[in-house]
């Protein structure tokens, strides 16, 4: 960087650091004040930082790593929250509230946390649904998990809250204990009765995502539904005593218009079941179908550990390798078509 430069941005967080403390209520790392913590956040404070651009509404807001001042290293600490499974930010987040450092940075505005009038406040009937702290129309995404019987797998808490942080209304609901598929199926139509019914979602932006069997009803909600999904992600689906492939034969499948993600890890075969294999094929019918889908194999996992336990939590294989981090390619997928 030119010593100017430098200098420059120097003198600027020097003045702001006097400015005094307080102001609004603000969510940290909502540097560009759009109500969600995404990778346009971390766009925002480089270009703010080296490239000439607007300036932050909210400071303490663009100070992620809550370290009394904004540069780049906010940046870094955003992007490797969202993709790398770094550290979240500190309060306030993920919802709206007053800066509890006393720093002097403080907040001049932000309008997501203003109590103004602009946006639907969330609410929601069904208890467990997630949604950002802050008044909007945000994109809706039910998520489904795995396991059957009464073991639960994939990482239903984990999934919600993540996607609450990343912008998105999360709902998942947990099924009923029970190892027959139409209880299932149930629901999962439940689920997204209550998910339509949250104040502040976007109907118009709608995605699902399941993991194992829970992708099975994902794709089974989809062809429900053809014309409601703007996405569906399928991450490892099980084949349920082939009750997959006859979905893939149903004739309302070719008029399904979400766009579909299929992940699954190369070593993902257990559990009675080769998913890597099923996962290919899948993608293979739906193309057939006619539909837009994006495969994505990822590396197996290491130490002979079964593929298959890759999609049991958010971000912990995030932190052995980016390699096997599933999310970013998730929410990447996502952005582009609901954001």
């Amino acid at each position: 960087m030119k010593p100017a430069v430098t200098f420059t941005i120097l003198l600027v967080l020097s003045f702001f650091s006097s400015l005094p403390a307080g102001g609004a209520d603000f969510i940290r790392g909502d540097a560009n004040d759009d109500g969600s913590i995404d990778i346009t956040d971390g766009v925002f404070i480089l270009d703010w930082l080296f490239a000439g651009g607007s300036e932050p509404g909210c400071l303490s807001a663009a100070d992620a790593n809550d370290n009394s001042s904004v540069d780049l290293s906010d940046a870094i600490y955003t992007l490797g929250f969202l993709f790398l499974g770094g550290r979240a930010p500190a309060e306030p987040f993920p919802g709206c509230g007053r800066d509890p450092t006393e720093d002097g940075l403080g907040c001049a505005a932000s309008t997501q946390c203003g109590g103004g009038d602009d946006g639907e406040l969330c609410e929601a009937s069904a208890a467990g649904i997630c949604f950002p702290a802050a008044r909007g129309s945000f994109p809706g995404v039910l998520y489904n998990h795995g396991g059957r019987g009464d073991s639960v797998g994939g990482d239903p808490a984990g999934t919600c809250e993540a996607l609450a942080a990343a912008g998105y209304v999360g709902y998942s609901k947990l099924r009923r204990p029970l190892t027959p598929i139409p209880p299932g199926q149930e629901d999962v139509a439940e689920g997204l009765e209550e998910l339509l019914e949250v104040r502040c979602l976007d109907r118009e932006r709608l995605a699902v995502m399941g993991f194992s069997r829970g992708a099975l009803l994902s794709l089974d909600l989809a062809i429900a539904n053809p014309r409601l999904f703007d996405a569906v992600v399928l991450m490892a689906p099980a084949p349920a005593n082939g009750m997959i492939w006859t979905l893939l034969e149903d004739p309302r499948l070719a008029s399904v218009t979400a766009e579909f993600l299929v992940m699954v890890s190369e070593n993902d075969q257990c559990q009675g079941a080769d998913h890597y294999a099923i996962a290919e094929r899948v993608e293979e019918e739906l193309r057939v179908a006619g539909l837009q889908v994006t495969f994505v194999p990822l590396p197996p996992l290491p130490q002979e550990r079964c593929g298959h336990y890759l999609f049991d939590t958010v971000s912990d294989y995030c932190e052995v390798s980016e390699d096997f981090c599933y999310w970013r390619q998730a929410m990447s997928f996502l952005e582009e078509r609901l954001k």
